[in-house]
């Protein structure tokens, strides 16, 4: 499936390499953001949850079927996989259950070509990324114990999933230069695909 997708807690760079991946080689990428954060607003947490896993999944499989008859391969900021390891720290003490049947469910779909995994690194430095953006939940989510929480539920994800999410995991650090982490991911996708550029980049 000619799909890449990140996964990462927020701050880590997810949407902005995505971006500029695309940006850099349009002839090889259509980018699509998977954001449903105005929709969920003022719903209560389990509900949000569940907007957020149907959007996430309709966004997916929509990707999914623009790379089939474009023949591009898209480029998602996020996987849906994510709604799952959020649902954990904003349910978490309810709904377990319902957690863990999102995560089996995700399973099912299909898989992406390369899934990037953004480890989050340093704490103050995402905090501070977060905090920039003026979301109306930015106080909790730059909190570092949430940071942490996200990101090692991601990075459990990755390890437990990863063979049935992606044909590739590819993890990058968060601090790394924005312009490096598109161009490994591009090398990456390149190599998957053979070593040649199918693209006009």
């Amino acid at each position: 499936m000619p799909l890449i997708s990140f996964i990462g807690v927020h701050g880590s760079g997810k949407t902005s390499t995505a971006r500029l991946l695309a940006r850099l080689y349009p002839g090889c990428y259509l980018y699509h953001e998977l954001e449903a954060i105005d929709e969920a607003h003022g719903l209560p947490p389990a509900a949000r949850q569940l907007l957020f896993l149907s959007r996430f999944v309709e966004g997916y499989l929509q990707a999914y079927r623009e790379s089939q008859s474009t023949g591009k391969t898209v480029v998602m900021d996020s996987h849906p996989v994510l709604v799952p390891v959020y649902s954990r720290w904003w349910l978490r003490g309810h709904a377990e259950d319902t957690v863990e049947a999102m995560e089996k469910l995700l399973q099912a779909l299909p898989p992406a070509d390369l899934l990037v995994y953004i480890r989050a690194g340093d704490p103050k430095e995402i905090a501070r990324r977060i905090l920039a953006r003026g979301r109306a939940v930015a106080r909790e989510e730059a909190d570092p114990e949430y940071i942490e929480f996200i990101d090692r539920e991601a990075s459990r994800i990755v390890e437990e999933y990863g063979a049935s999410l992606a044909r590739r995991i590819m993890v990058l650090d968060a601090q790394e230069p924005l312009e490096e982490k598109a161009r490994r991911v591009h090398t990456e996708h390149a190599r998957l695909a053979g070593g040649t550029q199918a693209c006009s980049c």
